[in-house]
């Protein structure tokens, strides 16, 4: 990942969002890590809780892949599982789904900052992270439609 543009994009990110937070960056280097691997996603579903904290992910993948609920190229599907986010972006190249793994998500809200300025060091800290500590990544053909 090129951590220049990503930090360009996370500036743009929180103006957008309204805040940092680890659940909106790890939204925009999943739709960076998909950029990566099939290009410009034409579509995005996105699989997730829907409250905050982990709706967030929704703003930062809007951000990073161009997807937006506007444009109607972003679904979302809401999710009972508190511990699932699953990312399928597909492009002409293919498809590719991206998912947090369980155990990053349980510590993030095991253990969420209550200050601000912890907060936002926590959500840059993992602007860096490996993505593969991160992200569980499947490359596909087609991947179907799926939260399941």
């Amino acid at each position: 990942m090129e951590l220049v543009r990503a930090k360009e994009l996370l500036s743009f990110a929180v103006r957008f969002h309204g805040h940092l937070g680890p659940f909106l960056v790890l939204g925009l280097r999943a739709g960076l890590t998909a950029r990566r691997l099939i290009g410009a996603p034409s579509s995005v579903e996105v699989c997730v809780f829907p409250r905050p904290p982990l709706s967030c992910v929704i703003d930062g993948v809007q951000v990073s892949s161009g997807c937006t609920l506007g444009n109607g190229r972003l679904t979302v599907n809401p999710t009972d599982d508190k511990l699932k986010v699953k990312l399928v972006f597909r492009s002409e190249k293919g498809a590719v789904m991206v998912s947090l793994v369980r155990d990053v998500v349980e510590s993030l809200l095991s253990k969420m900052p209550a200050k601000k300025e912890e907060l936002e060091e926590y959500a840059m800290s993992l602007l860096g992270e490996d993505e593969q500590c991160l992200f569980l990544i499947e490359m596909r053909k087609d991947l179907g439609t799926s939260c399941s």
